[in-house]
């Protein structure tokens, strides 16, 4: 009966590698109009280029940090960053948000970091928020036209939990000046096979079986020697 020994390998593990998605883009293309948000509107893109997409991808995981160009920004203007996620054909709750002020100076692009991350399942929407028009919230032309808005009403200033509904559209060629870092977890790397290896025994069994077929040889032939 053959014996098998398998070696068992155990890998220890300090952490949970993780790695950064980027959503959006805060570029702005030459030939593009920049808009300011008006009349309290939220701003969301449904509709992304796969190069910069604005919608999280599975598995989700959590959003960081979020950056929008401020060349063209007023120091100290209120702009809400919003991530919304669909609940019906025309209605988004907001999953989270994080309102900054644009620094004075003001840099070429405002980066802000979560002291509270956000977290996101996947299939989740960006969106930008400002009550004056002191703040570029999304681009006119010089973008593929893969890119479309929509404005939305709702709650003002909008917060965690707030329900916003459908207002208009945009049709194609409109971006947000907007960039989010959604941190996701690493696919871990599959297990290393189990080596194995035989028994000492076992070769032993077969080392002795050997030896033992050698001298019934020896035996054999002797007996042939004497009877010629």
């Amino acid at each position: 009966m053959a014996c098998v020994l398998a070696v068992s390998l155990s890998a220890a593990t300090s952490g949970v590698a993780r790695a950064d998605v980027a959503l959006g883009t805060v570029a702005i293309p030459t030939g593009s109009a920049p808009h300011s948000c008006l009349d309290n509107k939220v701003i969301a893109q449904p509709s992304s280029d796969p190069a910069t997409p604005y919608t999280v991808p599975a598995p989700g995981g959590t959003i960081t940090q979020w950056q929008t160009n401020s060349t063209l920004d007023a120091p100290g203007e209120d702009v809400s960053f919003l991530v919304l996620r669909s609940t019906g054909a025309t209605t988004w709750s907001v999953v989270g948000e994080d309102t900054r002020l644009i620094p004075n100076p003001v840099p070429d692009v405002s980066t802000f970091t979560l002291s509270s991350p956000i977290a996101v399942s996947g299939g989740e929407i960006l969106a930008i928020y400002t009550d004056g028009v002191g703040a570029i919230c999304y681009l006119e032309d010089g973008v593929p036209f893969s890119n479309s808005l929509i404005s939305l009403d709702g709650p003002t200033p909008p917060t965690a939990g707030d329900s916003v509904a459908l207002n208009d559209t945009s049709g194609p060629g409109f971006r947000l000046n907007l960039a989010a870092t959604l941190t996701q977890p690493s696919s871990p790397a599959p297990p290393a096979a189990p080596k194995k290896k035989k028994c000492k025994k076992h070769k032993k069994k077969h080392k002795r079986s050997a030896e033992s077929a050698k001298k019934k040889h020896k035996k054999k032939c002797k007996k042939k020697k004497k009877r010629h």
